[in-house]
């Protein structure tokens, strides 16, 4: 039984789906690629305990159908050297394995290949399940704009994935840690509630989807099964488990009446941010914002060293004096995924009170919205 395939074209599907392979001391079945051979299609997929991935391989083979598993880091560190050229997959059976040989210009190597279906990737639909359709590219960065935010809570593990709410043609991706929350909404049209449903994406999704999806942008496809999320796109397919339980109404923490608004040149502030970030207390990360008068004046103090930092910059700003404090970490962090846009606009109250950051001319159809908790300014 033979396999041709070009080695890039192997390679390149094996690290999509390898985003899966981690050493595995409990199941080491999970450091294993798993190739299917069936109908004249060949799949490779990997998986750990919270899902799968798979893919399809371009290929010439004389195979009839055909399952075999091969560790992963061999595979991959075997071919890894090869120059671009077609390799030539083997498949000897051994009775209880298969012995997998690749032949390359000028050599060859083996490896066994075991002949057991290690993992589930089914994708039979089940009947009255609900498809939500979604462009790739709003998938795309709704995650992206998001997901870094998420928590790392053990007692609340809702809050560390991503929460995606939808209804009809309108998708809300949600992500906070109780310090900052993230919302990336498309806007289209919506429908009744009965169409209306709501998935909680695991970190590790959310970062094998932002690598994963191209900037091509089509059409894509999500079922809920079980207590699993499905993504069909055209290159592959993911599965994994969902984080089960109830987000917390996120809307209702957003502030309604934060009527002081700044203006500010993105890159400018974040080149702001970054130097008087070197200077403020490594504990609390505590830095001031003053707006006037059209003036933006940044302070960081670090009491313990005797260090401290300031800087001002303009800024549209009309509105009343205000100084308030944030973390300066989480700030730069929010303000350096709003890559769209060359300003911002923060919306503040008072320094009790959140502050609401966003672009500073949105579309009709999306709308990005960070909003991040004050401190209190101790000195």
């Amino acid at each position: 039984m033979k396999i041709t395939i070009s080695k890039s074209e192997l390679q390149n599907k094996l690290k999509l789906v390898g985003r899966f392979i981690a050493p595995n001391k409990v199941n080491q079945q999970y450091e294993n690629f798993l190739f299917e051979l069936k109908d004249g299609i060949l799949q490779v997929s990997a998986a750990d305990e919270g899902g799968w991935m798979k893919t399809t391989i371009d290929h010439n083979s004389d195979c009839e159908d055909v399952l075999f598993s091969v560790d992963a880091k061999t595979l991959l560190d075997g071919i890894a050297q090869l120059s671009e050229q077609p390799i030539v997959i083997s498949l000897t059976d051994k009775n209880t394995y298969y012995n997998l040989t690749i032949d390359y210009a000028g050599g060859h190597f083996s490896m066994s290949a075991g002949k057991t279906r290690i993992f589930e990737s089914s994708t039979t639909e089940v009947a009255g399940e609900q498809k939500v359709y979604i462009s790739s590219l709003n998938l795309l960065y709704g995650i992206k704009r998001t997901y870094f935010r998420a928590a790392n809570d053990e007692l609340r593990p809702v809050m560390n994935g991503v929460y995606i709410d939808q209804s009809g043609e309108s998708f809300s991706f949600v992500a906070t840690d109780g310090h900052t929350l993230a919302i990336m909404e498309y806007f289209g049209k919506t429908e009744d509630d009965s169409t209306r449903s709501g998935v909680i994406l695991h970190k590790k999704l959310c970062k094998i989807l932002v690598d994963a999806i191209t900037p091509e942008d089509e059409k894509m496809m999500y079922v809920v099964r079980g207590n699993s999320v499905i993504f069909h796109h055209s290159n592959f397919i993911v599965s994994y488990r969902m984080i089960e339980g109830r987000f917390p109404n996120y809307r209702a923490v957003i502030p309604k009446d934060n009527k002081k608004i700044a203006s500010i040149e993105r890159a400018n502030f974040m080149a702001l941010l970054k130097r008087i970030i070197v200077f403020c207390n490594k504990n609390s990360n505590l830095i001031k914002l003053t707006f006037s008068d059209d003036t933006l004046q940044g302070n960081a103090v670090d009491l313990d060293y005797s260090m401290s930092a300031d800087e001002t910059m303009p800024v549209e700003y009309s509105s009343d004096h205000i100084s308030i404090g944030f973390n300066g970490e989480f700030f730069l962090d929010l303000i350096s995924n709003m890559q769209s846009c060359d300003k911002i606009k923060i919306l503040m109250a008072d320094p009790s009170r959140a502050a609401i950051i966003t672009e500073d001319n949105p579309t009709d159809t999306e709308q990005l919205t960070y909003i991040i908790m004050p401190m209190q300014i101790n000195y």
